[in-house]
């Protein structure tokens, strides 16, 4: 369990949470993302969050998988990658804010900024200048909220995949510093 404050926690997930995962992104992440996708995102969600590529994502020693939980109900998950280089500033040393969902239920109670502000924090304590993620280009509301958290827009991606409607396939890949609060 990791403290972020008083009322947000984070718990790691290990293989037995399998269920719970798949059950909890059936629910958070079509809330954002379904009109993205041919059948809604039912195959990308099985798929990323089912038995087999959430086990081969559990063994990769730089990952921190994890529950959000607030007010003592799992709300979310975060999923960092250490020692992950942004392409576009291949010299820094950089974690990845891979994964961060929360359900539309909670937004506006400060709990993405305090995951991005701890997920800084611990970036810097690692050694690492910056942290970066990537972000659907035509998801205004989180390039707005990341753009808010610091996040400038380093390049451009496209995820590739074919249930994916083909003129929403772009992506940003966006960075910060990681800063170090003494």
């Amino acid at each position: 369990m990791i403290k972020i404050t008083n009322n947000l926690i984070l718990h790691e997930i290990g293989i037995s949470d399998n269920p719970t995962l798949l059950r909890l992104m059936h629910h958070v992440y079509p809330q954002a993302y379904q009109h993205l996708w041919k059948d809604q995102g039912t195959h990308y969600i099985n798929t990323i969050y089912g038995l087999e590529n959430f086990q081969q994502e559990l063994q990769d020693p730089d990952s921190l998988y994890c529950f959000v939980v607030y007010d003592e109900t799992i709300v979310g998950i975060l999923r960092l990658l250490d020692n992950a280089s942004l392409v576009d500033l291949p010299n820094e040393p950089a974690t990845k804010l891979h994964r961060i969902y929360i359900d539309n239920n909670v937004r506006g109670k400060g709990i993405g900024k305090a995951l991005i502000d701890w997920t800084t924090q611990r970036a810097a304590k690692q050694g690492h200048t910056i942290v970066w993620l990537e972000a659907m280009d035509t998801q205004e509301v989180a390039i707005g909220f990341y753009e808010k958290q610091g996040f400038s827009i380093s390049g451009k991606g496209r995820l590739e995949l074919d249930l994916l409607y083909p003129h929403l396939r772009g992506m940003y890949r966006m960075w910060k510093h990681a800063i170090k609060i003494i």
